[in-house]
Order: C-alpha cells, then structure tokens, then sequence
C-alpha cells in the first residue's frame, strides 16, 4: 500500500518532472546518445539472451499496422496504440514482455549494443 505520509513537506498531487518531456535536457549525464533519435526519444525494448533491441515510438509510428520482427531467434509482435502512446511486444505464445515505454536511447549508457529498429 503506498500512501503520502512519508514524513516529507512534498506535495504528491503534483508530478516533479512536470514539462520534463518537452524540453531536450536531460537530468544526468550520458555516455552514449543516438544520432538518430532525440534525448528522450519514447522505446519498448527487450533483452532475450542477453542481448537487447528497443523499438522507438517513431519508427513503431510508422508501421501501417503490428510489426512483426524476429530477434534472437524468436518471432515477436509489437503493437504501438499512436492515440494512447502505449507499445507492447508479443511473443508467439502471446506472452508479453514489456508493457511501459520509457525514455530509452540516453539510457544506451547502460545497453551501448542495443539494436535499434528501423522501419
């Protein structure tokens, strides 16, 4: 159970990164940023054997429909929803990995081999 009563003058009705999406900073430093996409560009990713792919809002944006792409040898669907900016993959057994999007080519910090789709 969460709750708001944490001891700390804060106001929990508010978001702190409030317009945070709209300008280009980003709060940290960052090794590796891509020379396609924007700082915060909007990605569902996936890591599968150790390897990692992320799938950018603006190239799921694209797609006339799911895209079906296969990586590490597993045949995945991504659905993008453009009016709710929401992605998920599928495996074939309709098992879904990931359901949040995130800020994710700055955070190639941590993943500098991701593979990025391209539509």
């Amino acid at each position: 159970m969460l709750s708001t009563e944490t001891g700390h003058i804060r106001d929990y009705s508010r978001s702190p990164y409030q317009g945070y999406e709209e300008v280009p900073d980003l709060m940290l430093p960052v090794d590796h940023q891509s020379p396609w996409y924007g700082n915060k560009e909007r990605v569902i990713g996936i890591t599968l054997n150790g390897k990692h792919k992320a799938y950018p809002f603006a190239e799921l944006e694209k797609a006339k429909g799911p895209v079906i792409d296969t990586f590490q040898a597993k045949k995945l669907t991504i659905t993008f929803d453009k009016k709710s900016q929401t992605a998920r993959i599928l495996t074939k057994s309709r098992k879904i990995f990931l359901l949040s999007p995130f800020f994710g080519l700055p955070g190639n910090t941590f993943h500098p081999d991701t593979e990025v789709f391209k539509e």
